[in-house]
């Protein structure tokens, strides 16, 4: 998945997370990738496999308490965990890659 594919996915034409949530979802895609080698080439290499996998585990939250973890998980240390993503935010993703059903 390109960056701007995972940009777009993730902002959700406004609806999704803010650009700086996405930012910090990029940098997660990142160090995803760079934990899976040494090799730094190889490291860029598997950033676009990242981000994919990334939005696979969105997709596989089976409710939005789950989903709302997932991003906390993701987005924020814990010490961040003080409401930077809103209900708005997690339902509309939870919809949007297809868990309301």
């Amino acid at each position: 998945m390109t960056k701007h594919e995972f940009i777009m996915r993730l902002f959700d034409n406004g609806y999704g997370l803010t650009l700086d949530q996405i930012e910090r979802a990029e940098a997660y895609a990142i160090d995803d990738a760079a934990c899976q080698t040494f090799d730094e080439q190889e490291a860029i290499e598997l950033i676009p496999t990242a981000r994919e996998v990334y939005i696979e585990q969105l997709h596989d939250c089976g409710d939005m308490l789950e989903m709302r973890e997932y991003l906390y998980k993701t987005l924020y240390t814990p010490q961040e965990r003080n409401g930077q993503i809103t209900d708005s935010q997690v339902y509309r993703l939870w919809f949007a890659v297809g868990r309301a059903e």
